[in-house]
């Protein structure tokens, strides 16, 4: 299950998350719960998109989980990352939102020269099958961002230098950082 997200934690881009005002009373674990809108450390943008199936609303703003939802465009330097290289990457170790929907994990990496693998397609470590796309994001070249949900608990998670295949297409991903929830 997606573990509920927070200000002060990571996004998958590097950045953290940095409360835009809009939750100031409702606390996960001493920290305050991020909500949709909440922005990042990389130039204060990247705000964070609900994109969960249910609604857990704080104030009357929907509550974000991590790897599920999605951060907006934000910039470091003169780098900007495209919508859902933000994504939020942790989140509480004991919170979990959204029951039933799964297992979620995801990170940064690189695509495979045939390819992004499409939504829905199930990605596999040798013959082991991991999960199933949930979204991508491609940063340019053949970097970017999977999100993986419907994880196998009885195989391994990737871990850095992973590389996942499609068994429908066969495209890869090699991830370079890696979250779970």
């Amino acid at each position: 299950m997606p573990k509920a997200h927070r200000v002060g934690d990571q996004r998958m881009c590097g950045a953290t998350t940095v409360g835009a005002g809009l939750n100031t009373n409702v606390f996960v674990n001493g920290m305050l719960a991020a909500v949709a809108g909440d922005l990042d450390s990389h130039n204060m943008l990247g705000a964070l998109i609900s994109q969960s199936p249910g609604t857990i609303l704080i104030n009357g703003i929907p509550m974000i989980a991590s790897i599920m939802d999605q951060g907006s465009p934000d910039q470091i330097g003169l780098i900007t990352h495209v919508t859902g290289l933000p994504t939020p990457g942790t989140g509480s170790p004991n919170v979990n939102l959204y029951g039933g929907q799964g297992t979620f994990g995801g990170g940064l990496g690189n695509f495979g020269l045939s390819g992004v693998p499409g939504v829905g397609e199930i990605m596999q470590i040798g013959s082991q099958v991991v999960g199933q796309v949930y979204r991508t994001a491609v940063q340019g070249g053949n970097s970017g961002m999977l999100a993986l949900n419907n994880m196998n608990p009885n195989v391994t998670p990737p871990t850095v230098n992973t590389t996942i295949t499609s068994a429908n297409t066969g495209k890869t991903f090699t991830f370079t950082s890696y979250y779970s929830s």
